[in-house]
């Protein structure tokens, strides 16, 4: 995978699942870690990668860059 493909992965799964950067905050972090990772000035973490592959059924190969 390249390093982007899981930014992709992500926003793509919001797009389908009609999520909001305010759903993600359970997941990453408040609204300015969301705007941050969304926009790749700061990758995910594996708490953020472990809660985002719970709670949006996202396999952790996915979100893992390369």
């Amino acid at each position: 995978m390249q390093p982007t493909d899981s930014l992709a992965f992500l926003r793509y799964k919001m797009e389908k699942n009609n999520l909001k950067q305010k759903d993600l905050i359970p997941y990453i972090g408040d609204k300015t870690k969301v705007s941050k990772v969304l926009s790749g000035k700061q990758e995910l973490t594996l708490s953020m990668i472990q809660r985002l592959s719970r709670g949006l059924n996202i396999p952790v190969n996915l979100l893992v860059s390369a």
